[in-house]
């Protein structure tokens, strides 16, 4: 599609940038959806971690509720004797 003197037409550059546009939407699109996976792996990641630390200290704290128990049982025998 171009006029007598071998330019284009006025169609044929809109349906080319069209089409130029329409690719890069599709790229814009792809970049904003691998960002917004990656923020979200960052939060998940974020959110694992301080669950791992909040285990160990409900770990931590059962063992010194164990031990201080053990002491208490402890005392409570020797108090009975």
């Amino acid at each position: 599609a171009s006029t007598s003197d071998g330019r284009p037409t006025v169609n044929a550059m809109l349906v080319k940038r069209n089409a130029e546009l329409s690719e890069e939407n599709i790229k814009l699109q792809k970049n904003d959806y691998e960002t917004s996976v990656s923020a979200q792996e960052d939060k998940l990641t974020i959110i694992d971690t301080r669950k791992q630390e909040m285990d160990n200290s409900l770990e931590e704290m059962k063992y010194e509720l164990e031990k201080a128990m053990r002491r208490e049982c402890k005392l409570d025998f020797r108090l009975a004797e």
